[in-house]
Parts: C-alpha cells; sequence; structure tokens
C-alpha cells in the first residue's frame, strides 16, 4: 500500500469515527437539557468533557497525526474504560483505527529514510 493511500485512509477514518462518536456526544447532551430540577452529577459532566476531548483528538489527527494520535490513544482508553464496561477493549480498538493506517506511513518512512510526516 502507498504511504499517501494509507495516510488518507487513516484521515477517513477520523472524519467518520467523529461523526459517529459525534453522534454519540450530540445525543448525551440531552442529560444536561432533562428538567430533573438539578444539575447532572459531576461524573456525567467529567464524561461529556473527556468525550469532548475525545472528539477534538480526531480533528487533532487530521493536520497533526502524531500528537493527535497519541491524544487519540490516551483519551480513547480513558473514556472507553471509564464507560463501556465489558466492550471497553472493542471500542478501543474501533476508535483507535486511524492510528494503524498513520503508523503505517510512518514505519514505511523511516523504511525510505524520509521524515515521517510533512
Amino acid at each position: 500500500m502507498d504511504i499517501k493511500i494509507a495516510r488518507w485512509i487513516g484521515r477517513g477514518l477520523c472524519i467518520l469515527l467523529f461523526i459517529l462518536w459525534g453522534a454519540f456526544f450530540i445525543e448525551h447532551l440531552g442529560f444536561f437539557l432533562m428538567d430533573t430540577g438539578a444539575p447532572p452529577p459531576l461524573t456525567v459532566w467529567l464524561l461529556q468533557i473527556l468525550h469532548g476531548f475525545f472528539l477534538l483528538s480526531y480533528l487533532l489527527c487530521l493536520k497533526y497525526e502524531r500528537i493527535g494520535s497519541l491524544s487519540l490513544f490516551i483519551l480513547a482508553l480513558v473514556f472507553f474504560i471509564a464507560t463501556a464496561g465489558d466492550q471497553a477493549l472493542l471500542f478501543i480498538v474501533i476508535s483507535v483505527s486511524p492510528i494503524f493506517f498513520f503508523a503505517y506511513g510512518w514505519i514505511r518512512n523511516l523504511w525510505k529514510g524520509s521524515q515521517a510526516t510533512r
């Protein structure tokens, strides 16, 4: 596979996963709109903020692959361990799948003796 193709697949996955997890983020904003008389618990606030940063890491990957990939991995790990229970590993692997394509491009670039990213 060509390096550029791998990187574009990674970027495309970032966009698709941003849309997927962004839909859940918007749906979960409903917790803040419920008329319960009391604000949501602190854990709901913290998890929603963590989810927001998790989404931003997909956008960061589009411009800065390495730092975006690092933040994506860490935030996906923390977020899904805190929220997904038994399905955490599955969600983590799916969520960080763009990193596999970016890493392929980095490794191939290292073999060619050029810089890993532009």
